[in-house]
């Protein structure tokens, strides 16, 4: 089971992905995450998430650094990832921002 508030944050901004073990991933700085293991995947961070639709789209992100045992670093935060969508945090119910970038995903 992902840890609770990656299934929260799920639950709570409709994150188009099952909370299954393995496939989401929080980390409230965004710059490094456990690796992601069933797709779709996703990695939140405390503002908002990127989904990866599969694990060839996953792995060929140039803004992930995947190490050997497949923990994952993201250099400057997933938020620089093209595809993140951000969430208004200030709401009871955060909204969703459209990206404007292309995705990794």
């Amino acid at each position: 089971m992902p840890s609770r508030p990656a299934a929260e944050l799920v639950a709570r901004w409709h994150i188009p992905v099952a909370p299954l073990p393995g496939a989401v991933r929080y980390s409230a700085s965004g710059n490094w995450y456990h690796g992601l293991t069933r797709f779709p995947g996703v990695l939140v961070d405390r503002e908002g998430y990127v989904v990866f639709e599969s694990e060839a789209k996953f792995r060929a992100c140039p803004q992930l650094r995947i190490g050997p045992k497949g923990d994952i670093g993201v250099r400057r935060g997933v938020r620089a990832i093209p595809g993140y969508v951000p969430m208004e945090t200030s709401i009871d119910v955060p909204q969703s921002r459209a990206p404007e970038v292309e995705s990794c995903a």
